[in-house]
């Protein structure tokens, strides 16, 4: 199917969001005084409308994946609650997706963002546990930061991660192959997300060091 795309060489992952900050400098960016940042949760930016072409002002996250992961750590619970519904696969494909995704741990061994590279390491370590009932939750290293719902649409290869924190919600493009240990997440520009790439492995416990993780220290 489409969305089983296979995955790449981690190498040409890093070198296209390099090519993309390149192109990235070209799009028209708001003054910085019409960018506040908004309870150090989320900050508005200039991007392309995806309809009309045309430059608007959009919110995004400050953080690449939780408002409790880095400096200024928060946690502020979302007034509206993560709504629950039950993952309902409608082919064969959709069933592998969702079994891959609710088979044990996943731990962010790489990230990038582009124009911030300090990103990758504050982040390694991040891991998600998706539940078969459409729960999950999700942490840093031994640290648990919060639950919440999920959601996968299969024709888009989307999934959706509903959190109990305010800034936490976010949506990922799914690429994985037949290996079933090694995943792609690419954001979306529903949250203006999509300078944000992870590279997640599978693992049977949480890593809770760089050394378990397979990173360097």
């Amino acid at each position: 199917m489409r969305y089983l795309l296979p995955v790449f060489l981690f190498g040409f992952f890093i070198s296209s969001c390099i090519n993309k900050s390149q192109d990235d400098s070209e799009t028209p960016t708001a003054p910085p005084s019409q960018l506040p940042v908004t309870e150090g949760i989320t900050t508005t930016t200039t991007v392309l409308d995806q309809l009309t072409g045309q430059p608007v002002i959009g919110v995004k996250p400050i953080k690449s994946l939780s408002t409790a992961i880095g400096e200024n750590a928060l946690k502020i619970e979302d007034p509206i609650p993560p709504k629950l519904v039950a993952p309902n696969p409608q082919t064969a494909q959709e069933q592998r997706v969702i079994r891959i995704l609710t088979t044990e741990y996943w731990s962010v061994w790489a990230l990038v963002r582009i124009k911030d590279v300090p990103a990758n390491r504050e982040n390694q370590g991040a891991w998600f546990k998706l539940e078969t009932d459409g729960t999950y939750k999700y942490g840093l290293w031994d640290e648990t930061i919060s639950t919440g719902t999920w959601t996968f649409d299969g024709p888009n290869a989307l999934l959706h991660l509903d959190s109990k924190l305010k800034g936490d919600d976010r949506d990922w493009r799914i690429q994985m192959g037949n290996d079933e240990d090694v995943m792609i997440w690419i954001g979306t520009e529903m949250y203006n997300t999509p300078d944000i790439q992870l590279k997640l492995m599978r693992f049977f416990n949480i890593p809770k060091t760089r050394a378990e993780l397979g990173v360097t220290e």
